[in-house]
């Protein structure tokens, strides 16, 4: 190591230093007590100073700040380990104030904010400014009023790639932002979000974005009839899109007017409070599912939430690179967006999968009577342990001919998810399906069914269940528990 030259040395003993989010200064000062050699490369070399962080003290702050000379400096200001830090304002104040002085020399900074005193940003340009994260400190109580600060002018950072709010509120979504922008996350803002307006003018001027997330955003709905007419938002390099819990309307105007790759990573979250979603789908989607040169979904589940409050109708559309997940008023709704996706012309033959949930269950199938007969419906999904009212004739369901027991008729796969070893309401549920069934036609054959998780340790199971079931599946039904294949009715 004497022999190397000291650029060398240097370069080795910057990947010896601990990550930003840690003190390097206990490390730099045990590397400087192996030989006066790395001593002296250590004390001259700015860049192995460049990193400061929170987790120093304001000593050893000072120090790096000046032994950093004019090297662009990575500041990680956060205070989780110690709460009496963060809430002191003396000894916050003090370690912004050495590092605010510094802000020319900013590069890539995580900075915890209390109040607007502590955001040098809205009044002194940051031009090496690289990557800016503000956020609200974790320790700080949630019954504290929000805070805020005012918007920088994008002229001031010019070289801003990577801009991350969370938990913080802003004045000032109309100024500029830094056209070169390819990463924007907005999340967590509550009612200081910008308006749907200042959120399209800011997608429209950044058209470089490559990762573009808002979530759990006070968006106002303010557009007026001028927006009538805004050309699509273009975004030829997206890799990763996230709109999430920005309420219908508000997701619904951005996703309509975004234009990016078919590879692209979608994830939306939205509720579509409409018995007949499917207005609203088209608006979304059509552009998106137009392209036969991609297939961008492949799969739906209708997951049926039982909650103390009533149910929850979900729908999830997932493709290669699509994870969307809207609520729905109602069943009615469900089967207007099932609907919708199997009868458009890129989707036709999306198989559906329906996912009840825990409790469930003792509202029995007559729940989902509006949606019985689609015949999309390929795989039923059961996390209730209790499948008892499951298993009861179908009272309440109502369709051409006789009600059934088992309104399903293209099912092909049944799981269990968290079986009892006494399978018996399963051996009930599948019985039935082999009922009259003038309505509806034949029940497809089973194919599968299986009982837990594979990835999951092993019940055993009672083998007196499994050859009553044996007695009562479909000629060449795959029977599985967790994962290994018990039966096969060949």
């Amino acid at each position: 190591m004497d022999t190397l030259p000291v650029e060398i040395l240097a370069a080795v003993l910057t990947l010896t230093l601990p990550p930003i989010c840690y003190t390097q200064a206990p490390q730099r000062r045990t590397l400087a007590l192996v030989c006066r050699r790395w001593s002296a490369v250590i004390e001259s070399t700015p860049s192995l100073w460049s990193k400061i962080s929170s987790q120093d003290s304001l000593a050893q702050v000072e120090k790096a700040l000046v032994k950093s000379k004019d090297c662009p400096i990575d500041l990680y200001s956060d205070w989780p380990f110690d709460a009496s830090d963060f809430l002191n304002p003396e000894r916050r104040g003090r370690f912004l104030g050495l590092v605010n002085r510094h802000i020319k020399r900013w590069r890539h900074v995580t900075l915890d904010v209390r109040d607007e005193d502590t955001f040098p940003l809205s009044v002194t340009p940051a031009p090496l400014l690289e990557s800016l994260e503000i956020s609200l400190g974790s320790t700080v109580v949630e019954a504290e009023p929000p805070v805020k600060i005012t918007m920088f002018h994008g002229t001031f950072t010019p070289r801003l790639r990577e801009f991350w709010l969370d938990n913080v509120g802003i004045v000032g979504w109309k100024k500029p932002f830094p056209p070169m922008l390819s990463e924007l996350t907005i999340k967590d803002v509550d009612y200081r979000g910008p308006s749907l307006s200042e959120l399209l003018t800011i997608l429209i001027s950044c058209p470089n974005i490559t990762i573009l997330e808002v979530s759990n955003t006070g968006v106002d709905f303010d557009l007026d009839e001028g927006w009538t007419s805004t050309p699509l938002i273009e975004f030829p390099d997206l890799r990763k899109l996230t709109l999430c819990d920005l309420g219908d309307q508000v997701t619904q105007e951005i996703f309509q007017r975004l234009r990016f790759p078919a590879d692209c990573v979608v994830r939306l979250f939205s509720d579509l409070p409409h018995s007949y979603p499917s207005a609203s789908l088209t608006s979304m989607f059509s552009h998106h599912l137009d392209n036969p040169s991609h297939v961008v979904i492949d799969k739906l589940t209708i997951w049926i939430r039982g909650v103390t409050r009533g149910i929850i109708d979900v729908i999830k559309i997932e493709g290669p690179r699509w994870n969307v997940t809207f609520e729905l008023d109602d069943m009615e709704a469900m089967r207007d967006a099932v609907l919708w996706f199997n009868g458009h012309e890129s989707t036709c033959s999306v198989p559906v999968s329906l996912e009840l949930d825990y409790d469930v269950g003792v509202y029995g199938f007559d729940l989902l009577s509006p949606i019985v007969d689609l015949q999309c419906i390929t795989r039923i999904s059961l996390n209730s342990t209790d499948l008892t009212e499951l298993s009861q004739p179908l009272d309440t369901v109502k369709v051409e001919g006789d009600k059934q027991s088992w309104p399903f008729p293209d099912v092909r796969e049944l799981h269990v998810k968290h079986p009892k070893a006494e399978i018996h309401p399963v051996i009930k549920l599948v019985g039935r399906r082999r009922g009259k069934r003038d309505g509806l036609g034949a029940a497809g054959s089973l194919q599968k069914i299986k009982f837990g998780d594979e990835f999951k340790s092993i019940k055993p199971a009672r083998p007196d269940s499994l050859l009553m079931l044996l007695d009562v599946v479909d000629e060449g039904t795959e029977v599985y528990w967790y994962g290994k294949q018990v039966l096969s009715d060949c």
